[in-house]
């Protein structure tokens, strides 16, 4: 397949404007990584009981406030709101607290929201986001690709922006030709993407959600294979049935054996997904994607008090504070907490081009290469339930570590597709 440059762009940081330019950028290649493994990966499911009542109320409060006025914006009270790991609900507000406090009790009056006092509004915040996203496009080279991620973090009620060189002219350069806001704060970071060169993709008997996409190796990769996410069907044809996973994963790829059909990717906005459908539903019932989690990665199995359990086929968006689970086949099962649901990145893509994709959600659960496409979700054992909350995307590494993911949700709106 054409080779997307999924590459550390941190090398860019060895050039200036004048001498290096984006063309040459492409050409620039740094070899596959190690696997990094995490110590300290238990293998242990997070679960999100404690936090079901917050995330009620939570996604009740966003949801009301997104519809008001035609969801043109927040109001100017509404700073954002998170949950802790004891399900405590917390409401940021801008102003008199007593005024938005009031407000929030018109939508939900309920004794357990804690109210703080913040600085910002989420609708500023918001507009300091879109407004990064809107120049980066435009800005020199050497700023532009120093800029690897930018996210609204909800708890602390700010803007954290990721610099590959976060030197006094590089924040300077951000100042003058992007923003200059007390709501930004900047921190030392770099991004890892995989870098794929695979054109015929081998794809293993039992396609499962977090499990293998392919075995077939290549020598410079080793394992970096992707993962899948789960299984969908097409609203317009519902006999069109397959798997989703990350769009960088397989784009243009070719899978065997040949009852799979060529991949719907789609790389825009918010959306890094793609749909490989089984062209031949007779198949052998063993090639048909499955809700079932995988327990296999690349290190092995997992523990054997880790039982094959059923992913919901309703989906979930998590407040901050969220604890998630992600399942992908190089590190397996990790947990984490959601940090952002507003994560922005930036890189130079396939074809050469600067590509953002924004409203990714960020959480601090470890990921590697081989596990994009991998599964997000969410568990809360008081229902019983593994509702499906995302696509793996991304890692960050730096100051600031965690993984990043395609919301599910927008994922399937945008291929036209379902779960079943």
């Amino acid at each position: 397949m054409k080779k997307i440059l999924f590459i550390f762009i941190s090398i860019l940081g060895l050039y200036s404007c004048d001498n290096f330019t984006e063309q040459q950028f492409v050409l620039q290649k740094t070899p596959a990584p190690e696997i990094t493994r995490s110590v300290g990966i238990s293998m242990t499911e997070g679960d999100a009981c404690l936090q079901w009542h917050a995330n009620c109320l939570g996604n009740l409060i966003v949801n009301t406030l997104q519809t008001r006025d035609g969801g043109k914006k927040y109001p100017d009270y509404f700073g954002g709101l998170y949950t802790d790991s004891t399900g405590q609900l917390t409401v940021l507000v801008k102003g008199n607290i007593e005024e938005g406090k009031n407000a929030i009790c018109k939508i939900c009056n309920d004794n357990s929201i804690d109210f703080k006092q913040c600085l910002y509004s989420y609708q500023e915040l918001s507009e300091i986001m879109s407004e990064i996203t809107k120049k980066l496009p435009t800005l020199p080279l050497e700023l532009r690709a120093n800029i690897c991620s930018y996210y609204l973090s909800d708890s602390e009620n700010v803007v954290y922006v990721g610099l590959l060189q976060k030197t006094d002219r590089a924040l300077n350069q951000f100042r003058e030709m992007i923003m200059n806001h007390d709501a930004i704060r900047f921190f030392e970071s770099k991004m890892i993407w995989n870098d794929r060169d695979l054109k015929t993709m081998v794809v293993p008997v039992w396609l499962k959600p977090g499990g293998m996409l392919s075995s077939a190796f290549h020598e410079s990769l080793d394992v970096y294979n992707g993962s899948w996410a789960f299984r969908a069907r097409e609203i317009s044809d519902t006999s069109s049935c397959g798997m989703v996973t990350a769009a960088h994963v397989v784009r243009d790829s070719v899978f065997t054996p040949s009852f799979y059909g060529v991949p719907f990717s789609v790389m825009t906005d918010n959306v890094d997904a793609a749909f490989v459908t089984r062209s031949n539903p007779n198949v052998h019932l063993t090639f048909i994607p499955s809700n079932t989690l995988s327990t296999e990665f690349h290190g092995g199995s997992y523990p054997s008090y880790t039982q094959e359990v059923e992913l919901d086929t309703a989906l979930y968006s998590p407040i901050a504070g969220t604890t998630i689970n992600k399942r992908g086949w190089t590190t397996g099962l990790t947990t984490g907490q959601v940090t952002s649901t507003n994560f922005c990145t930036s890189f130079i893509g396939y074809d050469g081009l600067l590509q953002v994709i924004n409203n990714m959600t960020l959480a601090t659960f470890v990921c590697d290469h081989g596990d994009s496409g991998g599964i997000v979700y969410t568990y809360f054992s008081n229902q019983n339930k593994r509702y499906t909350t995302g696509i793996v995307t991304g890692c960050i590494n730096g100051v600031i570590t965690g993984g990043f993911y395609t919301k599910a949700s927008l994922a399937l709106s945008t291929l036209g597709l379902e779960r079943y």
